[in-house]
């Protein structure tokens, strides 16, 4: 009885520490020396959890060469990086979180692994909204004259993609019937209602994407011949769309989004900095090794991208493909691209052949990341937010339950 008490008593300290883990991975606006404390304290954590798996984990590695060779040979980096202190500082909160999304796709099937985010976006949507409207000096700011809420989190942007996050779980788990619809439907608006009062257009387009994905999942869950059929209207219509789009580009860059034909100054970054990466093609500066280096001032001293550096300490290419040529070159660039690969074939064979929504979100998470990969914030390899732990998890999880359906042993 005691033991069965126990038991129960760490399997609720378990799934609470996971619950805050993943809430901890995105910038809170917190006290410097709190976050500093906190995110010290998640090191010791973190390794408990892990060696608490540690025989699952092992296994779980051998499923994903690919991603476990690009992570080594980030950690690698160090002996060639450029900024050798800041490739150590970021290599370990690397690790860290490479080790976390590990141990979660160890310990939680997919669906306990929605149930786990849907609890911690639960803790963020209900801090969000009483923070903005208690301590509005601190849950909104005003941008470019506009009233916007960031929440608990330093930036607005930051809130707006972790609701793109939330509201694509909810939108999962309300339609599904094994999980309390009424809960999930209030979780899905309060999710689009946040998002709609961070005023980010890039997190907007990222649930407008989620939602239409959503024939796709009927698509894949149809027999062979139908599926092709669809398919084929799909493309079609796919194609429409963007005879569409092409002709009035301008007026949705400029009009609707808001930016200019070069993404506010972006293509100018990207040009000048492939330059620079062409000068160490094979294994690049090194993990988060280049911005920090003289040799990026080249690119910051010919474009915006100095006086952000001036005034934050810290820079990115906007265009995390072109971030990871940068850091780990061709060889880096190309284990991604080959993991990704993989990764969505395994995942769409998943939904094909089991028909469940938490395949789907799969995909729904892997697409919206790549996404918000290319125009706003890096989501490869980074240790900063929550993106790199649900790739991470997504991989291995993935690899695990497409090895028992090959191998026709019950799903996980």
């Amino acid at each position: 009885m005691i033991n069965k008490v126990l038991q129960n008593l760490f399997r609720g300290l378990e799934v609470s520490i996971g619950v805050l883990l993943l809430l901890f991975a995105d910038n809170l606006n917190i006290p410097s020396n709190v976050g500093t404390a906190l995110n010290a304290l998640t090191y010791p954590i973190v390794l408990i959890l892990v060696i608490s798996q540690s025989k699952r984990i092992i296994y779980i590695l051998s499923k994903d060469v690919s991603l476990v060779f690009l992570v080594m040979l980030a950690l690698l980096s160090n002996i060639w990086s450029q900024s050798i202190d800041i490739t150590s500082l970021q290599s370990r909160a690397l690790l860290r979180n490479t080790l976390f999304a590990t141990y979660l796709a160890a310990r939680y099937s997919p669906v306990e692994m929605i149930r786990l985010l849907s609890s911690s976006m639960s803790i963020s949507i209900i801090m969000s909204i009483t923070l903005g409207i208690a301590m509005p000096s601190i849950g909104t700011e005003i941008v470019n004259g506009l009233l916007t809420w960031r929440g608990i989190y330093s930036f607005k942007q930051f809130l707006g993609r972790v609701m793109a996050i939330s509201s694509v779980v909810f939108l999962i788990r309300s339609l599904d019937k094994k999980y309390n619809r009424l809960f999930s439907c209030l979780g899905l608006s309060s999710s689009i209602m946040l998002i709609l009062l961070s005023q980010s257009r890039t997190s907007l387009i990222l649930l407008i994407t989620a939602i239409f994905l959503l024939p796709v999942y009927k698509i894949l869950t149809q027999s062979t011949k139908i599926r092709i059929i669809l398919f084929i209207i799909f493309g079609i219509a796919c194609i429409s769309v963007m005879a569409i789009i092409l002709p009035n580009l301008e007026f949705i860059v400029v009009d609707l989004l808001g930016k200019d034909m070069e993404f506010n100054g972006r293509t100018p970054i990207w040009t000048l900095t492939i330059e620079k990466g062409l000068e160490r093609p094979f294994f690049g500066y090194g993990y988060a090794g280049f911005w920090k280096s003289d040799d990026a001032l080249y690119v910051l001293n010919n474009t915006w991208g100095g006086s952000i550096m001036a005034k934050t300490g810290a820079f990115h290419a906007h265009n995390g493909l072109l971030d990871i040529f940068m850091q780990l070159g061709f060889v880096g660039l190309g284990l991604f691209i080959i993991n990704l690969i993989s990764l969505c074939y395994r995942v769409i064979k998943i939904i094909i052949a089991t028909k469940t929504l938490e395949s789907f979100w799969m995909l729904q998470i892997i697409v919206i990341k790549m996404i918000l990969n290319q125009v706003e914030v890096i989501t490869i390899l980074s240790p900063n937010n929550i993106f790199w732990i649900l790739y991470v998890y997504i991989a291995f999880s993935s690899a695990v339950w497409y090895r028992r359906l090959c191998h026709n042993q019950p799903a996980i």
